[in-house]
């Protein structure tokens, strides 16, 4: 009887481990991706929550081989920029009329 409890307990705390580490191996294939566009710089910082394995400027494609989650690019009115992060595709398409590099003052 106290063999059959102890192996129960063991039995059941194994089960635990299994489903705990299957569910916190497993990560979906979709990433969130965020720009931050600074007009006064034309500066565009790509944030992901995965790898970020390419990117491109205007049809332009970079590929990317480590795990970069973060990137800054000087940009310039009318760009576009496309970022692939897992089985997520975002992009973002700077201002035309965005006042890149223009300071008070400046004609």
């Amino acid at each position: 009887m106290k063999r059959a409890l102890v192996m129960a307990v063991l039995l059941a705390a194994l089960g635990v481990l299994l489903v705990g580490g299957t569910s916190t191996a497993t990560a979906g294939p979709t990433a969130t991706i965020t720009f931050q566009f600074d007009d006064r710089l034309c500066q565009l910082t790509i944030r992901s929550s995965k790898g970020i394995s390419n990117f491109s400027v205007n049809g332009r494609v970079t590929e990317l081989t480590d795990e970069t989650t973060t990137l800054v690019l000087s940009v310039q009115p009318g760009d576009v920029i496309t970022v692939k992060a897992g089985t997520t595709t975002a992009t973002f398409t700077v201002p035309l009329d965005a006042p890149c590099g223009v300071r008070n003052g400046d004609h």
